[in-house]
């Protein structure tokens, strides 16, 4: 029998668990009301999904929409969902990266044709469609060849180098439903939870920022829990 994870709690509890336990499952054992705003929870400082098994113990604590390393979590989901929309409506869309930042998120794109502001309500449009449709952020480790078969697969050329910098040899991918990209996570649970979303704008960039490097287009964007919230942060 493996030996229980030991969970330190903010309030200074002790909580024992099986390695493997959720977050998800270890805010239902404290109460059905925790297990309902869990966003993602956070060991010794790192922040995992809520359906991420844990590995280890240490200090922990569960994150809700109170907590503004949940709202980055958040921003970084609705970077992939701005992904997400810009391949539906833009085949054959190169991917660069797409971070949340401290007022929002973006993503980077090479993309058939220009994105031009004009196309920044339809792309608004299909993320609001894609929230609806409840699409899951679901983690997939893979070693580094099946990396670069996957990125190969998708036509995301412009990661495919990145693979050999990563440290880890184990490489994550988000799957939500038809879509995947490379990336270490995490997420919320599904596309449901960003309902609160703006495009603000789109500009010139360069693929890693190298001005000598690939011309690509930043979509900026911004998202919250709440929509008054939102409403505030655009006046």
């Amino acid at each position: 029998m493996s030996p229980q994870l030991e969970l330190r709690l903010p309030d200074g509890s002790i909580r024992q668990v099986a390695p493997g336990t959720t977050v998800r499952q270890v805010a239902a054992e404290i109460g059905p009301g925790l297990a309902k705003a869990a966003v993602a929870g956070e060991v010794e400082g790192s922040v995992i999904e809520i359906d991420r098994p844990l590995e280890a113990g240490g200090a922990f604590r569960i994150l809700t929409a109170r907590d503004e390393d949940a709202l980055h979590v958040l921003r970084h989901s609705a970077a992939h969902l701005l992904a997400m929309a810009v391949l539906d409506l833009f085949p054959g869309t190169d991917l660069g990266f797409g971070p949340a930042t401290d007022d929002g998120f973006y993503y980077d794109f090479k993309t058939p044709r220009p994105i031009v502001e004009e196309d920044l309500p339809k792309i608004e449009q299909r993320m609001k469609e894609i929230v609806k449709e409840k699409r899951s952020y679901a983690r997939v480790e893979v070693d580094r060849a099946a990396a670069k078969e996957r990125l190969q697969g998708l036509g995301f050329e412009l990661k495919i180098p990145h693979v050999d910098e990563i440290p880890e040899d184990v490489i994550s991918f988000y799957d939500s439903g038809a879509f995947t990209d490379m990336c270490e996570g995490p997420h919320v649970p599904d596309t449901s939870w960003i309902e609160h979303i703006k495009l603000l704008s789109v500009s010139g960039a360069y693929w890693r920022g190298d001005a000598s490097g690939v011309p690509m287009q930043r979509v900026r964007g911004t998202a919250f829990f709440g929509k008054k919230e939102l409403k505030a942060h655009l006046e």
